[in-house]
């Protein structure tokens, strides 16, 4: 479902926010709109909520994917990547560990 309704490529995560506003919600109308009969709109609702159900399920796994696949550099070769002054106030929240372990910040 993610390569029927993105352009699911290798930059994909890289530009996942401009992706997700290329999302052509006419597509998935015109779609479910196949189902559209005389008796209501339940098989059209259902459409699209299995579209939008496999959307969510779809992109969270191809995430995992992406992210499973990920190079983990070994941990010498990966000196300070940012040059921070350490003695500068820092407000994080689920950086801190990084701070303090990476970059030698005091908690």
């Amino acid at each position: 479902m993610v390569e029927e309704y993105f352009a699911a490529d290798a930059e994909f995560w890289a530009e996942f926010e401009s992706r997700l506003a290329e999302f052509d919600e006419h597509q998935a109308v015109d779609y479910a709109s196949q189902f559209l009969d005389d008796k209501g709109y339940g098989d059209f609702q259902y459409e699209l909520e299995q579209i939008a159900t496999g959307l969510s399920s779809g992109l969270r796994s191809r995430f995992s994917d992406w992210v499973r696949g990920l190079p983990i550099p070994d941990r010498r070769s990966v000196r300070s990547p940012l040059n921070i002054d350490r003695s500068a106030l820092f407000l994080t929240f689920n950086y801190t560990p990084t701070l303090e372990r990476v970059y030698g910040v005091s908690s």
